[in-house]
């Protein structure tokens, strides 16, 4: 978010001059950093209670692997293991289990994060790096969105979207007991203090994962040759740097040391975690720009910071795919990088409701119902309870592969491409084209199909139109054949039967003879051999039965509740909302007329639902603002 506070900021500054005071007047070293930890978080959130003991999330961990090597400590080690107590002011103590694997993190390399994060002060000011120095993991006091992960002030935006998204992947999808989940009351969900620190831990352990997920393990990137990392601290000037083999110790040391999370230094310390797991040389390569930093003016995130932690990688596009400026048979021709596959959370922005950027169908259609919003300022979330929310069905999953692989050979979007790319295309629609194109069509015959005129162009609207009458054309030949093999059946069946069942008219001498006759009974002429039954039309109602049997699997849900959520909470100023939305999706489309009305304002977060469900009508039960 750009804006900033100094009044909240002039606050928070006083609140933490005073509770490292309280931590000075304690007993003990030990009582002095608690009381600090605990005065720091009830300074901002009166009402959130101090994080539970390790067991409390321990269930977290229940599908992962514990760790294997001879480095990691015995599991009778860690569960006796207490939190750690930060220290405001100076190095905190390792966690005794995970002692052997902390050192206190290099200056060069604590310069190079920052730089890769920040850069300089022409790109972020000092007071906008400021407000990232005093931004933990501290959940919602409030009862309708005790869910929810709260920002004291402008600029991490794009740090806590990401977790709370995957908060509520691990919440709704069984992080928490059925009963504390209401499809029709409020609030959506209920977690218990324990569910929402476990729901934090397996959150920022699984973006650690996914940040190494195609990182060999004998990697020697910059940052990440011993595996894991984890930074922990509540002073910037003195932190410590966990280098560990598995990400079951991530998981358990995160789950000991909550007091970190929630400190001022929680959200900074988790980037940084990213970061170095990942490594900083792989992150630049990651990114389109090299060069740029992955915090911008004001402190905003950047697309490639937000792409890291939803995916893995330090993508600066939101679009599917690689898209090739210039010769694709060019080596060095300058790549566009986009997201590689479906994700398990999406991602949608107000940016491409106004035509600055287009999001993927990757994006558009995640794995569980999570989207993270952004605007032009502001990042927040939104989501389903119902899992079926924001699925593809069949058909859409062809559609998109012809959209993906159109827009690889078309970077420009000109919305057509040269005739001779047609074996490039056809190589990237096999996965759609195999139940679909005639069989033994030659190129020569598709290439006519899709180019009648001879233009030498290839439209992407002909592609779609020639895919679905190949369709149609082997669903009609499936028909007829099949009404040739039941009248066959008919006939067979006729003919087998008692021929002198029924009456008939003699063909020489009319005479009409009676039922039981196999000849005239004046001429002698023989009895004619039956006529087969014509087969009756299938019924409207049977046709549309099979119909219905048929495409069942195809269709979108069209009626679902989402819901949307803001943490954004400056003392005074602002409240974490969630607001209610009813969506009606509308097949065919609306009329534009419709369509206004259904967009309300017409402005925030009704377009952007739009860029995902064109047709739909919404209804909000409360102001829904993005930024």
């Amino acid at each position: 978010m750009q804006s900033t506070n100094n009044d909240s900021d002039e606050k928070m500054r006083s609140e933490e001059d005073t509770s490292v005071a309280a931590g000075a007047g304690a007993s003990t070293p030990a009582q002095a950093s608690v009381a600090a930890t605990t005065n720091e978080s009830s300074s901002n959130h009166p009402a959130t209670s101090p994080p539970p003991s390790s067991s409390s999330s321990s269930s977290a961990a229940s599908t992962l692997t514990q760790p294997t090597s001879s480095s990691s400590p015995p599991a009778a080690v860690v569960a006796s293991s207490s939190p750690p107590a930060p220290s405001p002011s100076a190095t905190p103590t390792p966690v005794a289990a995970y002692a052997s694997h902390a050192a206190v993190l290099d200056c060069s390399l604590h310069a190079s994060l920052d730089s890769l994060l920040f850069g300089d002060t022409r790109n972020c000011a000092a007071n906008d790096v400021d407000r990232w120095r005093r931004q933990g993991f501290v959940f919602s006091p409030h009862g309708r969105t005790q869910f929810g992960l709260t920002q004291v002030s402008g600029g991490p935006c794009g740090v806590l979207a990401p977790v709370q998204a995957f908060v509520l992947r691990h919440m709704l999808f069984g992080g928490v007991a059925a009963e504390r989940i209401s499809v029709h009351g409020e609030p959506p969900v209920a977690p218990t203090k324990e569910e929402q620190e476990a729901a934090l831990v397996w959150a920022v352990t699984h973006i650690i994962e996914r940040a190494r997920v195609d990182i060999p393990s004998s990697s020697s990137a910059s940052g990440n040759q011993d595996g894991y990392v984890v930074v922990l601290g509540t002073s910037h000037d003195a932190l410590l740097c966990y280098r560990l083999p598995s990400i079951a110790a991530v998981h358990d040391l995160y789950t000991q040391s909550l007091p970190f999370l929630h400190s001022k230094l929680g959200v900074l310390c988790f980037v940084y975690s990213v970061l170095l797991s990942r490594g900083l040389d792989r992150i630049r390569s990651d990114m389109d720009d090299a060069t740029s930093f992955l915090v911008g003016a004001f402190g905003h995130s950047s697309q490639e910071l937000v792409n890291l932690l939803l995916v893995g990688r330090a993508r600066t596009n939101t679009f599917d795919g690689v898209r090739v400026l210039g010769d694709r048979n060019d080596p060095t021709a300058f790549k566009l990088k986009g997201i590689e596959e479906r994700n398990e959370i999406g991602f949608l922005t107000l940016l491409e409701a106004l035509r600055y950027t287009s999001v993927g169908e990757y994006y558009k259609s995640p794995h569980y119902p999570i989207w993270v919003v952004g605007s032009s300022n502001h990042f927040t979330v939104l989501f389903s309870l119902d899992r079926r929310v924001g699925g593809v069905t069949a058909a859409q999953v062809k559609s998109r592969i012809v959209r993906s692989a159109f827009d690889e050979l078309d970077p420009e979007q000109n919305h057509f491409i040269p005739t001779d790319q047609l074996p490039a295309l056809l190589l990237k629609l096999a996965p759609a084209l195999k139940d679909t194109m005639p069989p033994n069509m030659s190129i020569d015959a598709i290439r006519s199909r899709l180019d009648p005129q001879g233009l030498g162009i290839i439209l992407y609207d002909r592609v779609l139109t020639v895919m679905e009458s190949w369709k149609k054309e082997k669903q009609h030949a499936a028909e007829m054949a099949a009404r040739a093999a039941a009248a066959a059946s008919a006939t067979t069946s006729s003919n087998v039967s008692n021929a002198n069942t029924t009456p008939f008219d003699c063909t020489a001498c009319t005479f009409h003879n009676e039922a039981g006759r196999s000849m005239c009974e004046i001429c002698g002429t023989p009895r004619p051999p039956p006529q087969p039954q014509p087969q009756p039309a299938p019924s409207a109602a049977s046709s549309s039965s099979s119909s219905s049997s048929r495409s069942d699997e195809d269709e979108e849900i069209q009626n679902f509740t989402l819901y949307f959520y803001n943490g954004l909470e400056i003392e005074g100023k602002t409240q974490c909302t969630l607001v209610r939305i009813g969506v009606s999706v509308v097949e065919g489309g609306l009329p534009p007329q419709v369509q206004g009305e259904a967009m309300g304002e017409g402005q925030g977060l009704k377009e952007i639902l739009l860029t995902r469900w064109p047709s739909c009508i919404l209804e909000m039960e409360g102001e829904a603002k993005i930024s």
